[in-house]
């Protein structure tokens, strides 16, 4: 008998404009992580599928150095935190 897949839930896309909350996004990008039981290395490597415009080519550009989901989180918040004002 197949195995059934268990579903899995995508967080909304984070582009960074004016107005939009990293923080925010990245508490129900954790939801959606922990609904899914991604791990840490899980979550940095579908975050690119949640992100675009400026956000997606800041991260494509930066890749090498976010090396780590703690490492993504807190280059988002730095970076595009002052954009939600």
């Amino acid at each position: 008998m197949a195995k059934l897949l268990e579903p899995t839930l995508g967080p909304s896309t984070f582009r960074g404009a004016p107005g939009e909350d990293p923080l925010k996004w990245l508490k129900e990008y954790d939801r959606v992580a922990n609904f899914n039981k991604w791990d840490d290395m899980m979550c940095l490597a579908n975050v690119y599928f949640f992100l675009d415009g400026t956000v997606r080519q800041w991260y494509v550009n930066n890749e090498d150095a976010l090396d780590s989901w703690e490492a993504f989180k807190n280059g988002l918040s730095g970076l595009f935190g002052d954009r939600q004002k």
